[in-house]
């Protein structure tokens, strides 16, 4: 639900207003309630962010999870260590820009101002045809761009996501989508150590968490999988949540004394139709249904997770859409002359969809819309 806006057009943005402000609702909702507060990953909210966490020590601060993983993908484009990758995404912007600048507004005005001929002009034309036509390591940089930021782009896709409950899928899918980088690059040392050196920079300094750990020990469909191997990891993560987020002790003994039921697939956590509903209903959905018997722990469990519309489905990373509703920034498509087209439409839609495979070379991966 939405909560509250606040005007800050006459207010400073520095940690201290932001706390302030932040602290206010908290309050509002009551700390007891809180599991989690996010906020975008400017120094200013990650510092008023981690100064709100000391105050209450009860839940816990996190950046915004796709912007990371967007800086991942921005990293991995970082001309200073990747000049090739660098230079190929150069040439494929223009190739986009190409695209965005003349594909509906020519067809436009060939059809109703210039008896259908066209407005690109030849040099830019030609620059365009010599990329895609000549140039082959232009084609193979992209199939290896393509090859080690997909992975990633699902992940970005599933916290991106504002009706399905990511946070127990989050730390899976991260050490998933690195597994699938190093098998792309044919567990190459030297090909995809310098990507996962990125994205296990941000994961360990900004995004990861107790939180995150907790989350994915909660889930019936990663945690019972014979192929998850870290369940000491999450384990101890989720020892962390009980000891922050549970602030009667009494409760904490009580869901630590259950613990072995739900390690062990014991009592409801046995039932035959739990076991079978492991991945085929959320989580939530499944603490719902099967954890009566412990009701302290099923209680702690369902506040880890966002129940939305469709808490009943379960996520399968590989059926994620990476085309779904990305849409580009007008500014870094549009040149000055044909912003002057698109003035005299008047208020027609102003958006530009994205094009194929360039999505992800354009590394532009922020959706219209706030974290």
């Amino acid at each position: 639900m939405f909560l509250k806006s606040i005007d800050t057009s006459g207010l400073r943005k520095d940690s201290e207003t932001l706390f302030d402000i932040f602290d206010k609702v908290v309050q509002e909702v009551g700390v007891e309630n809180l599991v989690q507060f996010i906020t975008d990953n400017d120094a200013s909210y990650k510092a008023a962010g981690k100064k709100l966490q000391q105050k209450y020590d009860s839940f816990y601060w996190s950046p915004c999870a796709a912007h990371c993983i967007d800086l991942m993908l921005e990293n991995f484009s970082d001309p200073r260590h990747f000049p090739v990758i660098n230079e190929t995404i150069k040439k494929a912007r223009k190739i986009t820009k190409f695209i965005y600048n003349h594909a509906w507004v020519l067809a436009l005005m060939r059809k109703d101002f210039t008896k259908g001929r066209d407005l690109c002009r030849p040099a830019q034309g030609k620059e365009i045809v010599e990329i895609v036509l000549e140039d082959r390591e232009f084609w193979a940089q992209c199939q290896f761009i393509v090859k080690i930021s997909e992975p990633l782009v699902r992940v970005l896709r599933l916290v991106d996501g504002e009706e399905k409950p990511a946070m127990g899928y989050l730390y899976d899918a991260m050490e998933r989508a690195k597994g699938n980088i190093k098998a792309r690059c044919n567990n190459k040392v030297s090909v995809f150590n310098p990507f996962i050196r990125i994205i296990d920079a941000r994961w360990d300094k900004q995004l990861h968490s107790p939180l995150h750990a907790a989350g994915c020990f909660l889930n019936p469909a990663i945690y019972y999988n014979p192929c998850f191997k870290n369940k000491n990891d999450v384990a101890r993560g989720f020892m962390a949540c009980v000891m922050m987020i549970e602030l009667d002790i009494d409760n904490q003994d009580k869901i630590i004394e259950k613990l072995e039921l739900y390690k062990n697939a014991e009592g409801d956590f046995g039932h035959f139709l739990a076991i079978r509903q492991r991945d085929k209903i959320n989580p939530v959905a499944w603490w719902t249904n099967f954890g009566h018997e412990v009701p302290t722990f099923q209680k702690f469990a369902i506040r880890e997770y966002k129940k939305g519309r469709d808490a009943l489905d379960p996520i399968n990373l590989e059926n994620i859409d990476l085309m779904e509703e990305w849409v580009s920034e007008d500014s870094e498509l549009i040149d000055g002359e044909d912003l002057d087209w698109l003035l005299d439409l008047g208020n027609g839609d102003k958006r530009v969809s994205s094009f194929g495979c360039f999505a992800f070379l354009d590394f532009d991966l922020n959706p219209t819309k706030e974290c």
